[in-house]
């Protein structure tokens, strides 16, 4: 049987604190791989500046050369918000003999409970959590979790737009395709 991660966000953009997680998620774990899926409509996030499609674009920049790191459309090609559980509805039908592991920021951790079918998503996956500076670890009841120690890099995509938008360096935030990808685009200048 094999274990797949699954990461999931905004990615906008994706940033090398997303590539280390899904990487040492990959090898603490021993996970076969990891799945990075782009949200179409994320929905506790605010504003989305780019688009689904060059968002799936820039994750697949980024993980061009990580043969571990693997992209899905799962959530592109489903109207509505992106919702974990449905993800892995979805992603179940791909992998039919896969047990999935989903990775996340001790932040959103504590917030598991308030996301949709919660209890069914809980029953389904192990998390894998890797612990925020400033975020304690809180385990909602039930939850199946193990930790990962990742390196601490105080990046955001947040960050990485407004960047963008004055006009200053992005080098070593994003991976240099991912950097390409935005400065060709014209992505997040007029923000």
């Amino acid at each position: 049987m094999k274990r797949l991660g699954l990461l999931g966000g905004t990615f906008d953009p994706i940033h090398i604190g997303h590539l280390v997680l899904a990487i040492e998620a990959c090898q603490q774990r021993d996970l076969d791989a990891v799945i990075v899926v782009p949200a179409r409509d994320p929905w506790q996030k605010g504003t989305v500046v780019a688009s689904a499609e060059r968002r799936l674009d820039m994750v697949n920049c980024a993980i061009t050369s990580h043969a571990q790191l693997l992209s899905s459309i799962v959530d592109l090609e489903r109207e509505g918000p992106s919702y974990a559980i449905d993800t892995i509805d979805d992603l179940a039908k791909q992998y039919p003999d896969a047990e999935f592991e989903f990775i996340v920021g001790s932040d959103a951790l504590s917030g598991v409970p308030t996301w949709h079918r919660a209890d069914e998503l809980v029953s389904r996956v192990v998390f894998v959590c890797a612990e925020r500076p400033g975020t304690p670890l809180e385990i909602p009841p039930g939850t199946r979790v193990a930790t990962i120690q990742v390196p601490r890099l105080d990046i955001s995509s947040t960050d990485i737009r407004e960047r963008v938008a004055q006009g200053r360096s992005i080098a070593f935030l994003v991976p240099d395709a991912v950097g390409e990808y935005v400065h060709n685009e014209g992505l997040y200048r007029s923000m």
